[in-house]
């Protein structure tokens, strides 16, 4: 995997993340609490300046209530990082 294709997949998952937290009404905090991390570590996962671990990614599929394969790129997701050259 390229760095440009794993920072699309960081940024895509940060922003699921971000905008079902938000839909579901918890504060970043909550979040981390829930997590069992800090806020700032919360933040910087959320900017897509540090990755979400898979358990992490489980623990919030069950806290957002919704299924792990939001969190997935789908095929035209990956068609879309192709057609903007991010794969070379």
């Amino acid at each position: 995997m390229t760095q440009q294709e794993l920072t699309f997949l960081l940024m895509f998952i940060a922003s699921k993340v971000q905008a079902y937290r938000k839909f579901r009404g918890f504060t970043q905090s909550q979040i981390a609490d829930y997590l069992k991390i800090s806020e700032s570590a919360y933040v910087r996962r959320e900017q897509a300046k540090q990755r979400f671990y898979f358990d992490e990614i489980i623990k919030l599929s069950k806290k957002l209530e919704t299924p792990i394969t939001t969190f997935i790129p789908s095929e035209e997701d990956l068609k879309l990082l192709k057609s903007k050259n991010f794969a070379k």
